[in-house]
């Protein structure tokens, strides 16, 4: 269960899950910067935050468990979301779903997995899923700054929140994924 893994997890756990993704991101820079133009890699997709924000809107919208005031809070929340990413490169290769359920330890050696939703966005992005976990197990103050410190470098605070934000928005793809017709809202 990745409730457990993540409960298990020490502070060495989340700085090495820091320093992993650090990595993921500066090697795939350096792949990408050196690979052709027509590289099979590159038509991954784009977590930019319109295209984001927008498909996770059409799907939301003709989601019949929802009510209209809580589409048009969405669409606000949307906004608010675009209006903040403006300013924030997309330039990177991101893993998109990078947490304990996803590393694979053998060993002394970590293993990343499910590169299924790896495209590219912010760095930042990358962060969300990780901040998401550990909010939701009420953990985020006690590892959040192990794993900050493991990633190192120049880390924007603001980026990492609003990206944070537009990745927990990409569960607007839920509807797509699951037959909930027979959830209806009050």
């Amino acid at each position: 269960c990745i409730r457990d893994r993540i409960k298990e997890a020490t502070h060495k756990d989340y700085k090495r899950l820091g320093r992993t993704l650090c990595s993921l991101h500066s090697e795939s820079s350096k792949i990408i910067n050196h690979s052709s133009a027509d590289w099979i890699g590159r038509k991954r997709p784009s977590y930019i935050a319109l295209s984001v924000i927008e498909a996770a809107l059409s799907r939301l919208d003709s989601a019949a468990f929802l009510r209209d005031k809580t589409k048009r809070e969405l669409q606000n929340l949307g906004d608010k979301i675009l209006q903040e990413m403006k300013s924030y490169p997309s330039e990177a290769f991101v893993h998109s779903d990078l947490h304990f359920g996803n590393i694979l330890v053998s060993g002394k050696k970590w293993y990343c997995l499910d590169f299924d939703e790896c495209g590219f966005s912010y760095r930042a992005f990358d962060f969300g899923i990780i901040r998401t976990f550990l909010r939701a197990t009420n953990l985020l103050d006690v590892f959040w700054p192990s794993f900050i410190k493991g990633y190192g470098g120049d880390i924007d605070n603001q980026a990492i929140g609003a990206a944070s934000a537009l990745r927990i928005f990409m569960a607007g793809k839920i509807p797509e994924r699951l037959d909930l017709q027979h959830i209806i809202a009050d």
